[in-house]
This record gives structure tokens, C-alpha cells and sequence, in this order.
């Protein structure tokens, strides 16, 4: 039976196109009329189809057309593409569910806004290793942090961005902080992220202060303003501050132009 180009690709959901495509890749072999017109038959049908349900399987389509042409006559090459494929299937399956885990995270830490929005409780910190690349925090001129750098983007959402109060001692009306990334330590040593001593610092669980802030516009600036309000707040309660404070960026309120970062703060205290 013969089968007009449109029937076939709108049965396969493609373009005719793809089926001129299929055919320089040597897949089917088009038929003509003597009217000129073109056609498939019974065999290229089955040949298409069995190419869909390789590519189903993640099968490349160059593989398919080294099978399908006759260059590739070994079985046992098709069968181990497909054991392949199965392996590359296994892997994804055990990143989606880590990212899912992840998210899951993300989104507990997300549905604490409501809760500690300008209010405050008592709860122990969560353990981290937070990593600033020098002055410019979340990024540098250095070609060598670059590469670095990129591994940490590249991490997300297991890292996170982050801000760390560098003086917080004695500052009543102000305080300096530095951008940076922060993960769990688990987490940091299964990716083998990269990162300098120098540049790092493992913040232990604490007991903390713990609150979630809107940072002003200019946080990227100055990001140390969001600590100064809740450190006098710890003051008055006659509390003290007992190591540096830190938090990490939840989500970011856009109002055209200008941002404001929703931040999850930890202060440890005595």
C-alpha cells in the first residue's frame, strides 16, 4: 500500500521535513509515482517506526542510521546501545530524585516567610561551608576563580547564594558582609566542588537567633545593612552574639527595576 508523505507525518506527529531528514540519514528510502509524486510504503513504515521506538529509548539518531543503513550489520552493537541507554536512564533517575529532595528543601525553607517575616525564634543553624571569592563575593576577575566559580553556579540549587557578616562585634549601626556561596558539607564533598582555605569557612550548627528579612534595593551593594537591625534587637534582649552571622537569599521580590531579597537570617548567641 502506498502512503502519501502528509498521512505518515501527521500519524508520527513531524514535520515533512523530518521525514526528508530521515531519508538523508539513509533511515527509509522514498518512493515515486510515475506521476512524480512521492510515497512510503509497508517497509518504510515499519522502518520509521522502529526508528521511534529507539529514539524513544534515547538512542542517537546517528546510531539509528548506522543501523537502519546496513554500514552496521551486529546485532549485538544495537543491543548493547540499548544496555547503554538503560544505564544513562538510571543516572537520571538518581539526579532527578536528588534534585527533587532539593527543591523539597527550598520550598520548607520558602514556607517559613510567613511565619518569621519580621518575627523571630530560637532554633539551631543549619552546618554549611560558605566560600567568597575575594572582594567581588559571588564573582572575580581571576581566570582561575572563574573556572571555580562556574562549578558553584553550575551546583545549584545544592549551593545557594549567600551573605556572611564579616564585622558584626561592636557595630551597633553598622555592619560589613560578604557575598559568597554557600552547601552543606555533604553535599560539597560529593560534587568536589573546588574552593581555597583561605576563601572558606565552616559554619558549625549553633544555637541562633534565627528571622527572615527584606533586604533593601541596594543589597548587592551593601549587603551588610540587613544584619544591623536584628543584632540590636539581640542586644536589647541582653543577649550576645557569639559568632559571625550569616543567611542565605530564599527568593527575590521585582518591582521592575529594583529587587529585594528575601533573606533567611541566622545570628549564633550565647
Amino acid at each position: 500500500m502506498k502512503y502519501r508523505i502528509s498521512d505518515v507525518a501527521r500519524i508520527l506527529g513531524i514535520t515533512p521535513g523530518a521525514l526528508h531528514f530521515f531519508e538523508s540519514e539513509d533511515i527509509i528510502k522514498t518512493k515515486k509515482e510515475n506521476n512524480g509524486y512521492r510515497y512510503y510504503d509497508e517497509e518504510d513504515i515499519f522502518r520509521l517506526l522502529s526508528y521511534f521506538k529507539y529514539h524513544s529509548m534515547g538512542i542517537p539518531l546517528k546510531d539509528i542510521g548506522k543501523q537502519f543503513s546496513g554500514k552496521e550489520k551486529d546485532r549485538n552493537k544495537v543491543i548493547e546501545r540499548v544496555r547503554q541507554s538503560r544505564d544513562k536512564s538510571i543516572q537520571k533517575i538518581a539526579y532527578h530524585q536528588h534534585l527533587c529532595q532539593l527543591i523539597e528543601d527550598y520550598l520548607s525553607e520558602c514556607d517559613k516567610i510567613p511565619v518569621l517575616l519580621g518575627n523571630y525564634e530560637f532554633s539551631q543553624s543549619p552546618e554549611l561551608v560558605f566560600v567568597n571569592f575575594g572582594q567581588y563575593g559571588w564573582i572575580s576577575p581571576q581566570k582561575h576563580q572563574q573556572e571555580q566559580i562556574h562549578r558553584w553556579v553550575d551546583a545549584m540549587p545544592a549551593t545557594r547564594l549567600s551573605v556572611l557578616c564579616t564585622e558584626w562585634e561592636n557595630q551597633p549601626y553598622q555592619s560589613i558582609a560578604a557575598l559568597g556561596y554557600s552547601i552543606r558539607p555533604r553535599e560539597a564533598e560529593k560534587l568536589n566542588l573546588p574552593y581555597d582555605e583561605e576563601n572558606t569557612i565552616v559554619l558549625p550548627p549553633l544555637p541562633c537567633y534565627h528571622t527572615i528579612v527584606i533586604a533593601d534595593s541596594d543589597f548587592a551593594y551593601s549587603p551588610g545593612k540587613i544584619f544591623v537591625e536584628t543584632l540590636q534587637n539581640i542586644r536589647k534582649r541582653n543577649l550576645t552574639p557569639s559568632s559571625a552571622p550569616f543567611g542565605n537569599i530564599l527568593l527575590v521580590d521585582v518591582d521592575g527595576l529594583v529587587t529585594h531579597p528575601i533573606v533567611e537570617l541566622w545570628f549564633p548567641i550565647r
